[in-house]
C-alpha cells in the first residue's frame, strides 16, 4: 500500500498551509547567473587580455590594440574552459567544472585589478621605450577605448558562441544564406573591380604597355601598372610581365627581358631585376630612388608570379617564389651575357620582404648570374632566409620592422638576435602573438619604421666588386 502524504497537524483555528513554490526571484536569479560570468571565464579572459594588452615593437591604434586585447581575452577564456574541461575527465567527474564561485566579487576585483596593472606597465613601457609615436604616447582616453572595444569583442564572441549552442540550425541555416550572398557579390565585385590606384595607360616607349612595347599594357595587372606608369625619370626603363602576359613563369621571365631589351634596357649603365612580393607589388619607392642613384641612366625589370599575399607565399609556396625569381634573373643575365664585355650593362638585383626571400634563394641556384652579379640589395626579408648574408649582398632592415624576426620559434625561447628597437621582456607564447599583431600592423607607421622603407633603402646597394660601368657608391 502506497504511503500518504503526512497531512501537517493544526493548530486550534490554524489554517492548513502546504510547501511555497519558490517563484518570487526566480527569474532575476537566473537572469543574475547568466549575466556572472563563471570564475573560469574571469581567470582566462582576464589573463588574455593582460596578453593582449603586452607590448610590442610597433606603436598601435586604439582600434587595433582593443581588437588585440578582445582577441587574447577570447583566447584565454577558452583555454581556461578547454583546462577545466580535460580536469574534470582526468578526476573522473563527467560535465563538472568549476561553477559560479561564492568569491566570486573577490575574483572579479582580482581579475580587474590584474588588468589594470597590465595596461599599467604598458603604458609605462611606451613611455621609456624607442618606439617611434606619431601624436603622442597613449592616453587615458586610449585605454578606455581599447577597453570598450575589447569588451564588445568579447560580448560579440561569447554571445555568439551562446547562441550556437542553443540555436544551433538557425545559426547554421543563417551562416549559409551570409557565404552564399558573399560568395555571390564577392565574385561580382572582383570580376569587375577597378585598380584601387588606377594608372592611364603610359605613352612613354620606354615602359612595357607602351608604344612598341612586346607587352599588353592590359596584362600587367594592378602592381605592373602602377610600376610602369611612374614618369619621374622617363629616361629610365621599367619592363614588368603580369600574370595575364604569359602563359607561365618561364614565358612570362623571357617576355619580361625581351621587353627590357626592346625598351633599350641592354643601352643603359645598369640594370637592376626587381624580385616582386607575392602578389607582384614592387615598391616604387625603391625604383625611383634606383633611378635617381643612377641619374636615370637604369633598367628596371620585374615579374608576377602568383597573386596571392606575400604571407601565402611566405608559408605555402616558397619554392614557387624562388623558381619564379630565378626565372626573371637568369633570362635577364642571357641578355646581357649576349653582348660584349666592355658593352654590358651592371647586374643588380633587389628584392623586399618575400622578394628577398625568393631572390636570394634565386641567385644561390643560378650560379652563372651570381658569376656577372655586381651586388644584390634585400630589404626587410623574412627571418632567416638571408642568414647568412651571401656574397655581394647587402641587408637593410629598419630599427622596428617586426618581419625580420617573426618566428614561431620564439614561441618558446627568445629570438636569438635583437632588434635596434626597444624590445619588452619575453614572455613564452605571449610575446610570439605579440609579434605575430607587430606583423599585421607593420605597414601603418611612417617611412623608415616597421616593414615601410623610403628612398634612402638604395644606398645600401654593393658597389661592383671589378670594373663597371658605374659605380653607385659615387653616384
Amino acid at each position: 500500500m502506497t504511503a500518504m502524504p503526512a497531512l501537517p497537524v493544526l493548530a486550534p483555528g490554524g489554517v492548513a498551509r502546504g510547501p511555497l513554490p519558490r517563484l518570487a526571484g526566480t527569474r532575476a536569479a537566473a537572469v543574475a547567473r547568466a549575466l556572472v560570468p563563471r570564475t573560469r571565464t574571469l581567470v582566462g579572459g582576464s589573463a588574455g587580455a593582460a596578453a593582449g594588452v603586452y607590448p610590442g615593437i610597433m606603436p598601435r591604434s586604439m582600434l587595433v590594440e582593443g581588437l588585440a586585447a578582445g582577441v587574447f581575452a577570447v583566447l584565454g577564456v577558452g583555454f581556461a574552459v578547454l583546462v577545466t574541461w580535460l580536469w574534470a575527465r582526468m578526476v573522473r567527474r563527467p560535465g563538472g567544472s568549476p561553477g559560479r564561485s561564492r568569491a566570486g566579487i573577490a575574483t572579479a576585483v582580482g581579475c580587474a585589478g590584474a588588468v589594470t596593472a597590465a595596461v599599467a606597465w604598458s603604458a609605462q613601457w611606451a613611455r621609456v621605450s624607442a618606439l617611434p609615436v606619431s601624436g603622442g604616447h597613449p592616453s587615458g582616453g586610449y585605454w578606455l577605448g581599447v577597453s570598450a572595444i575589447a569588451a564588445a569583442v568579447c560580448v560579440t564572441v561569447l554571445g555568439a558562441v551562446r547562441l550556437i549552442r542553443a540555436r544551433p540550425r538557425a545559426v547554421a541555416a543563417l551562416a549559409v544564406v551570409l557565404v552564399a550572398f558573399g560568395s555571390v557579390s564577392g565574385a561580382a565585385a572582383l570580376d569587375g573591380r577597378p585598380a584601387a590606384d588606377p594608372a592611364a595607360a603610359t605613352t612613354m616607349s620606354t615602359r612595357s604597355g607602351g608604344p612598341g612595347s612586346l607587352i599588353d599594357w592590359d596584362t600587367l595587372g594592378d602592381h605592373g601598372r602602377r610600376f610602369v606608369a611612374d614618369t619621374s625619370h622617363p629616361g629610365a626603363v621599367r619592363a614588368y610581365a603580369g600574370l595575364g602576359s604569359a602563359a607561365d613563369v618561364s614565358a612570362r621571365a623571357a617576355l619580361a627581358a625581351d621587353d627590357m631589351v626592346r625598351a633599350g634596357g641592354l643601352g643603359r649603365s645598369a640594370v637592376v631585376v626587381m624580385v616582386p612580393t607575392g602578389s607582384g607589388w614592387i615598391d616604387g619607392t625603391a625604383a625611383a630612388g634606383f633611378e635617381e642613384l643612377f641619374g636615370g641612366d637604369v633598367a628596371e625589370v620585374g615579374m608576377q608570379y602568383s597573386s596571392a599575399p606575400s604571407w601565402v607565399s611566405y608559408l605555402f609556396a616558397p619554392d614557387d617564389a624562388a623558381a619564379a625569381a630565378g626565372a626573371l634573373i637568369s633570362a635577364v643575365a642571357d641578355r646581357i651575357d649576349g653582348l660584349p664585355a666592355a658593352a654590358r650593362p651592371d647586374l643588380y638585383v633587389y628584392g623586399e620582404s618575400m622578394g628577398a626571400a625568393a631572390g636570394s634563394r634565386a641567385l644561390a641556384e643560378v650560379p652563372r648570374a651570381r658569376e656577372m652579379l655586381c651586388g644584390a640589395l634585400w630589404v626587410g626579408p623574412p627571418a632567416r632566409f638571408t642568414d647568412p648574408v651571401p656574397a655581394r649582398s647587402s641587408v637593410v632592415v629598419n630599427d622596428s620592422d617586426p618581419v625580420p624576426n617573426w618566428d614561431p620559434e620564439t614561441a618558446v625561447r627568445p629570438a636569438g638576435g635583437a632588434t635596434g628597437a626597444a624590445a619588452p621582456p619575453w614572455i613564452p607564447v605571449v610575446s610570439f602573438l605579440q609579434s605575430s599583431v607587430d606583423v599585421i600592423t607593420s605597414r601603418s607607421g611612417p617611412p623608415g619604421t616597421g616593414h615601410v622603407y623610403g628612398d634612402g633603402q638604395v644606398r645600401g646597394l654593393p658597389a661592383c666588386p671589378g670594373p663597371s660601368r658605374t659605380d653607385p657608391s659615387v653616384a
